[in-house]
């Protein structure tokens, strides 16, 4: 029984971990002074959120709103930049500001459910960062607009930090482009899509898919992806529960075979001396 509930303990604790690893972080920040989330909820804060600034009609305050997906974004991604870099002083500088360190999007919470709810309740223009920066003043002088900004995804290597600092500088340069062409403005960065994707190598490129990519990670656990999660949870049940019940089997039938041959020995002596 002990063993039976310390394997249910660490099968616990693997899939929160795995929970945590498939969740990415949501952060916002706006140019006006509000509270970006409510100071007390029985919901999660990503539903409160979306409640209170993308499926209400408070989301109509800016001049735009700004989604920005970065694929496979981990919370370790935003800690590792350094003080000095601009992204976090954009958040630090700004009057709103709302950090939601593990978080799973729903599908009602996807980018495209998002941007058409705000669409249809604000008359708010769809536009990509590139259709943004084509925008003359007398495009955006009383119009209002939602901006998708897509932010390449991160190679999963020893590379990955000083990577999230490039890309940490270009998305600061373009949000602040896009924070001078609409004074109050909210900004929603997160993954998106929360799945697999392929880096791209800068922020507007386009990678050619059909061209083949000569791998440069040596190794074969470099390579490929052996331990995945679910063999490692495979592992776990089997080394947890598993063998434990399996140890315990053995020793049950142990004791009940012992006897039987502690009977026989002695039948066999008591018919031995029988005989003398």
């Amino acid at each position: 029984m002990v063993a039976f509930q310390h394997g249910l303990i660490v099968t616990s604790l693997i899939h929160a971990a795995l929970a945590s690893r498939q969740a990415s972080p949501l952060v916002a920040w706006s140019s006006l002074s509000t509270e970006l989330l409510p100071t007390s909820s029985s919901s999660t804060p990503a539903d409160d959120f979306f409640d209170l600034w993308i499926h209400n009609d408070d989301a109509c305050e800016f001049d735009a709103v700004i989604l920005v997906n970065q694929p496979g974004l981990h919370a370790s991604d935003l800690r590792t930049l350094s003080s000095s870099s601009p992204l976090p002083k954009i958040l630090e500088s700004a009057p709103s500001s709302a950090q939601i360190p593990y978080t799973q999007l729903s599908a009602e919470q996807s980018r495209g459910s998002a941007a058409n709810d705000i669409s249809r309740r604000c008359g708010s223009r769809a536009i990509s960062l590139a259709e943004a920066k084509q925008l003359h003043q007398q495009d955006i002088s009383g119009s209002k607009f939602i901006v998708s900004v897509e932010v390449p995804g991160l190679d999963m290597s020893s590379s990955r930090k000083s990577q999230m600092e490039v890309i940490g500088q270009q998305l600061a340069q373009e949000l602040e482009g896009l924070a001078s062409a609409f004074p109050d403005h909210l900004v929603v960065y997160s993954d998106w899509e929360q799945s697999s994707h392929v880096p791209v190598a800068s922020l507007l490129s386009r990678q050619d898919t059909s061209a083949p990519k000569k791998s440069t990670a040596t190794g074969i656990l470099k390579r490929y992806q052996l331990l995945s999660p679910a063999l490692i949870l495979s592992l776990f049940l089997t080394l947890f529960i598993l063998l434990p019940l399996l140890m315990i089997s053995i020793q049950a039938l142990t004791s009940i075979q012992s006897p039987v041959r502690l009977d026989g020995k002695m039948l066999a002596e008591y018919r031995e001396k029988k005989n003398q």
